[in-house]
Formats: structure tokens, sequence, C-alpha cells
């Protein structure tokens, strides 16, 4: 065996030592873990001292009788150590399936194979044998072997028993053992096979254990009972990183430059130097960039370090604190309060667009409320908070203004004391307005974390203010609507009313003479003013006051309607087998939707024809039925069109509101309306109402 052998052998194993060392080192630092992570850095450390042996094997030869049985009996151990650590993993899928005796059995049975094992040793401790001998001469091999399969065997029977959600965290851990195991299978099936060690795969054997550690690093670090609460400084990270990088670089250009130097000719050197010249001025100029510093830092911090933030409690909180507001003032300032919370501002103040499209300060929160710091929709702070979405720190554009793209911010921003940070609320991609927050009192290391926070609380705050803009403006259309709907149902009446004085007035010259003429017109009058007395006393109420029920008769109501209508033609006629049928409702409403339904009735009769009122009594309903034998209705428009507001039959002089109050009011009543028409023979409508209990 030459030096240069035993020395690669050194640096091999010791660096599998090394990195075995530390990682073991990692799963006993932090918090307490289970059987399992115990297990594991146990086998971390054995591993890490048999590397530690093979090393000084391959330093000091001439101790060859004490160190080859050390060397192969520290790797029985490691053998031992890995094979425990699947059996712990295995054991819960096993354990309904083995009987504990039969597990005991094959405990027993592996330990004892172990123990022959090691007692085979015991010869080469008197033996002059060296590492070339000990396979044609005993039976190492054959163990090592068995124990490589014994470990493949395991590893699969892990693998495949795997649940779907831990395979993730299982698959390196498995290729990690399933390697070290195949390898050790094929340095040993191949020294019998050939009956010589190889040493070349002895060597590199340090090297391959070393490379195996960032593969099942990988598994600890998905699997949560593994990972670890360890903290490295950033700093020390960022400049370890760096120069890691940096070697690398290096490494890639000095391969570069020697293939410069073999194809480049009679300039092949010059160029060389140049290339290299070159890329080292890169480098210089990379690590004095102070831009590339700080995404050096953020890529650093996003992937090797834990979060700053518990997001879950984060989220509940904010979410808390929006939802505590209620609505309206209440709302917008919880959502200053809630964005600053995040960083512990004590103090914001919040702008929002007005109906002209101008950041307005509306709210604020333990700061004065600025009266003219209006921001057209033009200005550029708005434009810059609408095409960024970036969190502004204004002690940072103070000191570097170009990260901000030259922002120009408003002259009356720097009278407002302690502004820190300018938050926008954006949504759908559109600017609604931003929170201006204070300075906070104690500030540790606002960094990339704390903007995308921010920028994503602040995307939930936008929502929600948008949300009760949206309903307040939803409320105050819904009032319109009532106060539309009003003023349509009292229009109409006054129409019937204008219509009744109207042929009064034609009548008046003719009849003048006739002392019934002037008692209808007397009696028409009353009843004018007492409907008109009534819509004033319903305007004065506003169309959101519900109107009082009270239980009437409605047969009485009936003839009421009939009496009403009797001075016009067709003559209504009302057929009761009902004596007494008592509801409950708004009479006043009601009189006035049968009192419309019989009018359209006599219209629709155009002089001739008949209109007849029924009722019939059911044992918990009433049914009206208003008849007539007019023009009728075609089917399409009784189904589209007979129920929708503003919507007639009688051309200009109808405004198609009758039917629609009359099924608005019915439907209050927990009732129903049918309408049954046909074009030329006439209409039939049903009106089912619920009856009130005598008592």
């Amino acid at each position: 065996m030459g030096i240069a052998i035993f020395m690669i052998g050194v640096i091999s194993y010791l660096s599998s030592a090394l990195l075995f060392a530390a990682f073991a080192l990692v799963l006993l630092t932090g918090r307490q873990g289970t059987a399992l992570k115990q297990t594991f850095a146990v086998a971390c450390l054995v591993t890490s001292l048999w590397s530690v042996i093979s090393a000084a094997y391959a330093q000091w030869s001439d101790l060859y009788l004490f160190l080859t049985s050390a060397m192969f009996l520290a790797e029985i151990f490691r053998n031992i150590a890995w094979i425990g650590l699947l059996y712990l993993f295995l054991k819960p899928l096993y354990s309904g399936v083995i009987s504990r005796r039969d597990q005991f059995f094959i405990v027993a049975g592996f330990l004892l194979f172990n123990f022959v094992f090691i007692l085979s040793l015991y010869p080469m401790l008197r033996l002059p044998l060296d590492l070339a001998s000990i396979i044609p001469n005993n039976f190492v091999a054959y163990g090592n072997l068995a124990f490589s399969i014994i470990g493949l065997v395991l590893v699969e029977q892990l693998y495949q028993h795997a649940k779907a959600h831990t395979r993730e965290e299982v698959n390196y851990f498995c290729i990690g053992m399933g390697a070290l195991f195949m390898y050790d299978f094929y340095l040993y099936s191949h020294a019998l096979l050939l009956q010589r060690l190889d040493f070349a795969l002895w060597e590199a054997r340090g090297f391959v254990n070393a490379i195996l550690v960032p593969i099942m690093g990988i598994a600890v670090y998905r699997n949560k009972d593994w990972s670890q609460d360890i903290y490295l400084s950033r700093k020390v990270v960022f400049h370890t990183t760096g120069l890691l990088a940096a070697g690398l670089y290096l490494l890639a250009m000095g391969a570069g430059g020697y293939y410069v130097r073999e194809y480049g000719g009679s300039w092949g050197l010059v160029a060389q130097i140049l290339f290299l010249f070159a890329a080292i001025l890169i480098l210089v100029v990379l690590f004095f960039s102070g831009q590339w510093r700080a995404k050096g830092r953020v890529w650093i911090s996003k992937h090797f370090f834990h979060y700053k933030y518990d997001y879950r409690e984060e989220w509940l909180r904010f979410i808390s604190t929006l939802s505590f507001g209620g609505g309206g003032e209440g709302l917008q300032q919880q959502a200053i309060i809630a964005l600053a919370q995040i960083i512990r501002s004590p103090a914001g103040i919040l702008w929002l667009k007005d109906d002209w499209g101008r950041l307005v300060p509306v709210e604020s929160w333990h700061m004065p409320l600025p009266s003219q710091a209006v921001i057209a929709p033009d200005a550029p702070l708005a434009q810059f908070l609408e095409r960024v979405e970036w969190v502004v720190n204004l002690e940072e554009y103070a000191k570097s203004p170009a990260l901000y793209d030259e922002l120009e911010l408003p002259e009356w921003l720097s009278g407002i004391p302690d502004a820190w940070l300018i938050v926008p609320l954006v949504l759908h991609e559109k600017l609604t307005g931003f929170v201006l927050l204070a300075t906070a009192p104690i500030r540790s290391g606002f960094n990339w974390e704390d903007y995308d926070l921010l920028k994503t609380a602040s995307r939930q705050a936008a929502s929600h203010l948008a949300q009760y803009q949206s309903s307040q403006a939803l409320a105050t259309s819904r009032q319109f609507e009532g106060f539309h709907k009003l003023s349509a149902y009292i229009l109409h009446d006054l129409k019937n009313l204008a219509a009744q004085w109207s042929l009064m007035a034609s009548n008046a010259a003719k009849h003048k003479n006739n002392p019934n003429f002037i008692e209808d017109m007397i009696q028409t009058v009353e009843s004018s003013e007492a409907r008109m007395n009534r819509m004033l006393l319903q305007l004065r109420r506003g169309a959101a006051e519900q109107q009082a029920s009270a239980k009437f008769d409605l047969i009485r109501l009936l003839q009421e309607v009939v009496e009403d209508r009797s001075q016009f033609t067709p003559v209504p006629q009302l057929q009761s087998s009902v004596e007494l049928a008592l509801i409950k409702a708004d009479r006043f409403k009601l009189h006035r939707v049968l009192l419309n339904l019989v009018r359209n009735a006599q219209e629709a009769c155009q002089l001739k024809g008949d209109v007849v009122v029924r009722c019939k009594k059911f044992a918990d309903q009433i049914e009206i039925q208003i008849e007539d034998k007019g023009v009728g209705m075609e089917e399409s428009f009784v189904r589209n069109f007979l129920f929708r507001p503003f919507y007639s039959t009688k051309s200009v002089t109808g405004m198609g509101i009758g039917a629609f109050e009359a099924k608005d009011y019915v439907m209050s009543l927990s009732g129903q309306i049918e309408v049954q028409s046909q074009v030329g023979i006439g209409t039939n409508i049903l009106i089912r109402l619920p009856l009130a209990h005598e008592s």
C-alpha cells in the first residue's frame, strides 16, 4: 500500500467523521426528541467513530494488529445502529402483524448473529493479518455482506409500507440508507468474487458516506419531529455562503481559463490572464454591490432560517382585530390597528379614495388627522403605490431615493411627526387607499418578511374596507328603492283618484240638478279625502316602516270594495257563501290592492261584460276570485310581464303597478295569487290568504 493511497483514505474517512459528528450534534441539539431521533443521533456518532478509526488505520498501518480488528468491530456496531434505527421505523407497522414472541425471536437471532460475528474478530488480534488478507482468510466479508443484505431488505420494507402523507419525509432517508448498504454490498461481494479487496473502493467509502449526510439531512428537515431550532447568525451564514459561492465561481472560472489557455493558440496565456482578471474583477464588484448583498441576505433568510413570525397566530390576531371593529368608522380604525400591530407601530392614519378618485384621509389612530393631505389620482405617490405595490419606508427613502425609482413624495408628508411606513391598500390590482404608520419604539431587523406580511395583510384589509363600502352603498340603494316603490304606489293611487274626479267633473254639468248624483259626488269626495289622508300618513311614516296589522272581517272589506266601484260600469257583483272570514293584515293596503284589481277588471270589460267577485272558505284559507268577461291577456304576457312593474296592457294610460303591488303584498301575507286568462274570453284572478284564529 503506497503512501498516496493511505493519504486519500485518511481524507476520505475524516470527511465522513466530521460530517456525521456535525449531523449528530444537530440531532442532539434543540428541543427534546423522540426515540427515533435519539437513535438516529447515536447511529451518526457510531458512524463518525468508525470513520475516525478507519482514518487512523489508513495513517498508521504499522499498528494493524489492533486497528484492523477495532475498525471492523466499529463497523459491526455501525451496522447494528443503522439496522436498529430501521427496526424502530418498522416496529409500529408490524406491531399488529407479527406477534411479540416472533419479534423477540427475530431480535434475539440478530443479536446472536452479531455476537458470533464479533467473536470471529478475536483471532485477528493474534495473527499478523493485513487488510488484503482479511477477505480470503476469514468470514468478515461474509458477515458484512449479510449486514448489507439485511439493511437493504429493511429499507425496502420501510419504503413499501410508508403512508402517503409520510412518503415525502421517508423518501430521502430511504435513499441515504439504501445507498449506504448498497455500497457495502458491492464492496464485499466484489471482494469475495475476486478474492481480493479493491483498495480504490475502500478509500472512496469514506467520501461515499460523507455524501449521504446531506441527503439524510433533507429527511430530517422535512420531519417535524426531527427539525431543529438551532440558531446560526445570519451574518455568519451569509459570509460562509458568499465565500462558498465565490470559491465555486473561481473554480469554474479557473476551468474556463484552462480551456482558453489550451485552445487559445499563441494568445492562450494572455487570454487566460485576461479571462481570470476579468472574473476576479466581476466577483469584487458583486461583493461591493449593496443591492446584490441585500438580495443575497434575503435569499439566505428565506431558505436557511426559520420564519420571523408565527403566521398562524399573526393571521388569527389580524382577522380578530378587523372583526372587532364591526362596521363603519370602527372598521376603518380597526384596519389601522390591525396593520400597526404587526410591526408594533403605536399610531397610524388611513387614506381612502373618494367619489372623484382622490385619496382623502378618513380615519386616524393616536395621530392628528391632516386636513389638507389630499392626493390627486395622477399624483406620483398614488401612481407608484398602484404600479409596484411596495411598502414605502420613509427612513430608507431619505437615505436611498433611487431604491424607489426616484419617487416624489408630497411636501405635507414631512410635516407629519414620526411618519415611518406607507402601506398601500390594493384590491384587484387597483389602489383603494393606503395607511401611514408611525415609527415603532422598538425596531428589530425590519426586513423582507415584514414587507411581505404587511403587503398580504393590507390586501385583506382593503377587501374588508371595500366590503363595508359596498354594503353601505347597497343600504343606500335599498332606501332609494323603497322610496321609489312607495312613490310608484302613491302615484298609481293619485292617477285613480284623478280619474274619479275627472269623471265627476265631466258629469257635473249634466246631472247637477240630480240629488242622487250630488249625493254620490259628496261620498266620492269624502272617500278621496280619506284616501289622501291615509297616503299622506304613509309618507310621513316612511317606506321602510312596517304598517300595523290588525284582525278584521274580509267579507266586510269586499263589500266596501264592490260598493266603491258600483258607480262605474260594468257594476261588480259579490257572490259569497261565507258570512265571516277573519284575516290579519293592513286593512287600508289590502283595500287598495283589491280595489285596483276590481278596477282593472272593469276596464278590461270596456263597458260591457260582467265582473264578479266570489269568496270561498277552506280549512285554513280564504279564496277570493275576481272574474271578468273582458278582452283577456296572452299567456306569454301573464307569464313574463304581468307581475313586473311598469309593464301594462293599457298603453300610455297604465303604469303597470297594480298587479305588481297586489302580488308583492299578498306574498308578504304568506298568501298566493294566480292569474288565468284567455284572449277574447276574460280573466280570472285567484287570491288565497291564510285565515286568522278567531281567538
